[in-house]
């Protein structure tokens, strides 16, 4: 019998465990809002990390790529639409008030179905190595992944973002410290 596992599933198995925890929902979102991050790739980053390695820039092309053209077409038009229907109305009559909360969990459902198809469509462009990775490589791994994305996009890492980095690392890698997380980041502490 061969067992198959879906490494999509993994992946968003992963991504709901790191969100979860902490203040990482904030870092994420802080990164999103104010930097231009597009979270997907920020927990892609650290998940490939563990399961694969380092990103090379092909592989991280590739998946830049698609993520621009799907979080620009499809993500976050949702996002933008269920943002507006969370304000409230001002003179909305309470049939309209439900029928406009009742919209808005139907979008939350379709945007969560949006990152969940980003994140098979990422998790399927790489196969997951089968060697075993120490913790000291997978934490290199993921900073490394982590600058390169940022330097592609643009997102500088300064004191502020290096913080917001490290919540999500220090959530994915659980051995890794905030401190040093940062340091690393910033380039000013190797392992």
């Amino acid at each position: 019998m061969i067992l198959v596992v879906d490494v999509s599933d993994e992946f968003w198995g992963f991504s709901l465990g790191v969100y979860r925890s902490g203040c990482v929902r904030d870092a994420c979102l802080a990164l999103q809002d104010q930097h231009g991050a597009d979270v997907n790739m920020l927990l892609y980053c650290c998940w490939i990390a563990i399961v694969h390695g380092e990103l090379d820039c092909e592989q991280l092309q590739f998946a830049l790529q698609f993520s621009r053209s799907w979080s620009g077409k499809i993500t976050k038009p949702l996002r933008e639409v269920r943002r507006c229907l969370k304000l409230p109305n001002q003179g909305e009559g309470i049939d309209t008030a439900e029928m406009r909360i009742r919209l808005l969990e139907n979008v939350k459902k379709i945007e969560l179905s949006a990152e969940k198809h980003q994140q098979a469509t990422l998790s399927s462009l790489i196969t997951p190595d089968a060697r075993s990775l120490t913790t000291g490589a997978r934490t290199s791994y993921a900073i490394a992944n982590l600058q390169r994305y940022c330097q592609e996009e643009q997102i500088e890492i300064c004191n502020d973002t290096a913080s917001l980095l490290s919540i999500i690392l220090c959530a994915a890698l659980e051995s890794i410290k905030p401190d040093h997380a940062r340091n690393m980041l910033l380039g000013k502490d190797q392992e």
